[in-house]
């Protein structure tokens, strides 16, 4: 159920205002259209890794999520490359947060917030009964390789030397998952966890949402051992901080029924949860309309035992192989029509790697070789294929310059089939192969505006780089070129695009000067 499925707006060759209706989101609902960010975010701590990057890691998946409509980010605490400190997960041996967990919490936090964006955190990872979603019968091998990186990179981390013995974990590894709930002592440190970081994401005026546990397991929800305990959890996150009041904190629970419903009510936590979530793949090889009703199906029969719930799609997507881009378009153009029609939040389950992949069950941002489907919902094709054989752009106060527009053809599987613009001679290569007039939605309110389309000339010296953007109704291009000091800053998602390519160093741009700037 929690395989990595995704989608994201991966979509047919219609325009998107004929096929789903237009309807208005209520303000601070936290459902929309939003991704789980699937790509594990780098640790600080770890040898050649900074803040600096993690930064601009995270500003690139704020960008990305633009790009592609998002206004909501989920991100599980587990998500983290190679691991913290002992284990995937932020919780030390004696009950302490890694610290740097708080540092790329405040990454991506920071960056969400100053691109409209919010983010839901996920606290614990529960799937497979296991805790860091590490199934019980390979925790024991999954320790002892957190361990022997821990112990091999010492000297070369930042971690404090004593930090390195990993003999100790946190108690919930060596436990059911049942006993996290029913053993008085782990459920209380776990309360106390999670206290303690919702406190720490509390200051965030990006934070959307705090969910305790991602998909606790199925039977134990029916069960009030999970659900006392779970209401004192919630009630004590709630509580931990004034500015939690207006965040949702939820319990995590991935499926509904009358049963479970029925135990919530009776502990008090019905009341707690602000919305019901579940999570859903379905099969993508089916037609159209069986893919469409089932889906209703299911919106139906949720609303029929929660009438009184918002409903939130946490995880949707394939849950199969995808190799046609026509069977990616079928299966986001049902989604989105659920989500528009029948007013619920839905958050994708994709990839955000944009190397060539066969399955596109992995690949639905933008970047990614599903980008294409994409175009038609947030990019103008008609005005990129018009400078497909270049057009002259007058140049105020210069000669004027052709611009052209082509699709990269490259063995760097990083690059391949990406859009690259050229003015005159100057190649510029771009990161997007959905287009390079990103417009805004046909459906206002309904998903994120836009930001700038960016391109850069590695060959220069110093580099220049591009970019493409709205003004009104008016299309601006800007070229830029990179400077050690002087002139603005570089936008830090461009810096993070340029640096997961490995074709430039980013370290030479940290400003940049406008030498062209000119209305399309």
């Amino acid at each position: 159920m929690f395989s990595r499925l995704m989608t994201a707006l991966a979509v047919l060759t219609l325009d998107v205002a004929s096929c789903l209706p237009s309807f208005a989101l209520n303000g601070d609902q936290i459902g929309g259209f939003g991704f789980n960010v699937t790509e594990s975010l780098l640790n600080p701590a770890e040898p050649g890794v900074t803040k600096d990057q993690v930064d601009r890691q995270a500003a690139r998946l704020t960008y990305d999520a633009r790009m592609s409509g998002a206004k909501t980010l989920r991100w599980f605490s587990t998500d983290v490359w190679p691991q913290w400190q002992c284990t995937n997960d932020p919780e030390n041996a004696d009950g302490t947060i890694d610290p740097n967990w708080q540092s790329v919490a405040d990454s991506l936090l920071t960056n969400a917030q100053q691109n409209g964006l919010r983010v839901v955190v996920v606290l614990a990872n529960a799937t497979n009964s296991g805790f860091g979603g590490v199934a019980p019968n390979s925790s024991p091998a999954t320790l002892k390789t957190w361990a022997n990186h821990r112990a091999a990179v010492q000297g070369f981390d930042k971690y404090p030397a004593s930090a390195h013995d990993c003999t100790n974990v946190p108690p919930y590894f060596s436990f059911s998952e049942a006993s996290w709930f029913s053993n008085p002592l782990l459920s209380e440190r776990l309360t106390q966890r999670f206290v303690t970081m919702a406190r720490f994401l509390a200051k965030y005026p990006g934070l959307g949402g705090i969910e305790l546990f991602n998909e606790p397991d199925y039977a134990l929800t029916h069960t009030s051992s999970f659900w006392v305990p779970v209401t004192k959890m919630l009630t004590s996150v709630k509580n931990a901080d004034r500015a939690l009041a207006t965040i949702p904190v939820y319990s995590g629970v991935a499926w509904w029924n009358a049963t479970i419903i029925q135990q919530a009510r009776a502990s008090g936590a019905w009341s707690l949860e602000p919305f019901i979530t579940v999570h859903n793949y379905t099969d993508a090889r089916q037609t159209e309309s069986k893919i469409n009703s089932d889906l209703n199906g299911l919106v139906d029969y949720l609303t029929t035992i929660a009438p009184d719930k918002p409903i939130i799609i946490g995880e949707a997507g394939s849950s199969v192989s995808l190799s046609q881009l026509s069977d990616n378009a079928k299966m986001l153009r049902v989604l989105l029509g659920i989500y528009s029609r029948r007013h619920v939040g839905l958050w994708v389950w994709g990839d955000w790697f944009p190397d060539s992949d066969t399955d596109m069950k992995w690949d639905f941002n933008h970047r990614s070789v599903a980008g294409p489907s994409q175009a038609p919902f947030f990019f103008d094709q008609n005005r990129t294929a018009s400078y497909s054989t270049g057009r002259s752009v007058p140049l105020s106060g210069g000669q004027p310059f052709t611009l052209s527009a082509n699709v990269v053809s490259d063995p760097d599987a990083k690059i391949n089939g990406v859009w690259a613009i050229s003015l005159n001679s100057e190649r510029f290569v771009g990161f997007s192969r959905a287009g390079i007039f990103a417009k805004p939605s046909s459906l206002p309110g309904i998903f994120a505006e836009p930001q700038p389309t960016y391109f850069f000339d590695q060959k220069t010296t110093p580099m220049r780089w591009a970019q493409i953007d709205r003004q009104g109704t008016q299309w601006q291009l800007r070229v830029f070129q990179c400077s050690k000091s002087g002139g603005a800053h570089t936008p830090i998602a461009l810096l993070g695009l340029i640096e997961g390519t490995k074709r430039a160093n980013v370290d030479q741009c940290p400003y940049s000067i406008e030498a062209i700037n000119a209305e399309l």
